[in-house]
C-alpha cells in the first residue's frame, strides 16, 4: 500500500508513515476490510489539512440557497398581494401597506443574520490573530555585547590567507594602485 499522504510505500501492519508521520492503521483497515468507508468519517485529509475550508464553503452555499429561495417566497407572496389586493380589489394603499411590512421585515431578518455573521467572523479573525502571536516568539530584547560571539568569521580567515599567501592582495592595496 502507499500513504495517501506523500505517496511512499507502506507495509499493511505499519501504524504510521516512515516518510511523513500519517496514520495509517485507518488505511490498512479499510483496505483489508477490517472497517467499511461508512464507518470512517475524516476529519482531517491529510497532516494539517483540515476540512474547515470545505465546511465554510458548504455554509456559504447553503446560505446562498436559502436565500434564493426566501427571496423567490418573498416574491411570491409580494405577486399575490398586487394580483389579490391592489389589482383586483383595488386597494392600493393596503396593498402597499402590507408589501412595506413584508419588506421590512426581510430586510430587518437580513440585517441581524449580517450583525451575527460579522460577530462571527470578528471571532474568528481574532482567534486566528492569537494562534499566529502565540505560536510567534516576540523579540523582547537585543542580546548584550558580552552574550555575542565575537570570534572572526571564516570568512575573515580565508581573505587573510589569500592576502597572505600572495594570491589575493588586499581591498586597500587595490585602491591604492588605481589612484
Amino acid at each position: 500500500m502507499y500513504c495517501p499522504s506523500c505517496g511512499k510505500s507502506a507495509s499493511m501492519d505499519q501504524r504510521f508513515c516512515k516518510s511523513c508521520g500519517f496514520g495509517l492503521q485507518v488505511v490498512s483497515d479499510l483496505m483489508t476490510g477490517r472497517m467499511e468507508g461508512s464507518q470512517f468519517i475524516p476529519t482531517t485529509v491529510g497532516p494539517g489539512d483540515s476540512l474547515e475550508p470545505r465546511r465554510r464553503i458548504l455554509e456559504r452555499l447553503g446560505i446562498g440557497i436559502f436565500g434564493v429561495a426566501g427571496l423567490t417566497v418573498l416574491g411570491a407572496v409580494i405577486g399575490g398581494v398586487v394580483k389579490g389586493i391592489i389589482i383586483e380589489k383595488g386597494q392600493v394603499w393596503s396593498g402597499i401597506g402590507i408589501i412595506a411590512v413584508l419588506l421590512g421585515i426581510v430586510v430587518g431578518a437580513g440585517l441581524l443574520g449580517y450583525a451575527e455573521y460579522l460577530k462571527r467572523w470578528k471571532t474568528q479573525l481574532r482567534a486566528e490573530r492569537t494562534s499566529i502571536s502565540q505560536r510567534t516568539p516576540a523579540t523582547a530584547r537585543l542580546p548584550h555585547e558580552s552574550e555575542v560571539d565575537t570570534r572572526a568569521s571564516v570568512t575573515e580567515h580565508t581573505t587573510e590567507f589569500l592576502v597572505s599567501s600572495g594570491l589575493r592582495t588586499s581591498g586597500r592595496d587595490e585602491e591604492a594602485s588605481r589612484e
